[in-house]
């Protein structure tokens, strides 16, 4: 099984290589690995306790922040910054298509 595996990944590289742009559908789980949680599992964010009379998805619409900036501002400090999270394998695999025009992403930058 572990040849055949290592077979398909050979051959994965092969028509990233050969392709010219590329698509990446991407979800909380690839920030999982880092240590962020995601929102919809059994321990995800929308499952954890807020400290607030409101639920996690209501606190994160926009009309709730439009009412309550001061109980969004809380929450998004206390349950959405991970300052100790690092990339993973696959920020970094994602990066380096970026950095090589293989996946657009607006938010990226090329140094000129």
């Amino acid at each position: 099984m572990h040849v055949e595996w290592k077979q398909q990944v050979k051959e994965l590289k092969e028509i990233l290589k050969a392709s010219e742009r590329l698509v990446f559908l991407g979800g909380a789980g690839v920030s999982t690995e880092s240590g962020i949680p995601d929102y919809r599992s059994a321990k995800g964010l929308y499952n954890q306790d807020t400290d607030e009379f409101y639920p996690g998805p209501t606190i994160l619409s926009h009309h709730f922040f439009m009412e309550h900036p001061d109980i969004f501002y809380r929450y998004y400090k206390g349950k959405l910054i991970h300052k100790e999270a690092n990339p993973n394998r696959a920020h970094e695999v994602l990066a380096n298509l970026e950095a090589n025009n293989h996946v657009y992403n607006p938010e990226y930058r090329r140094s000129a």
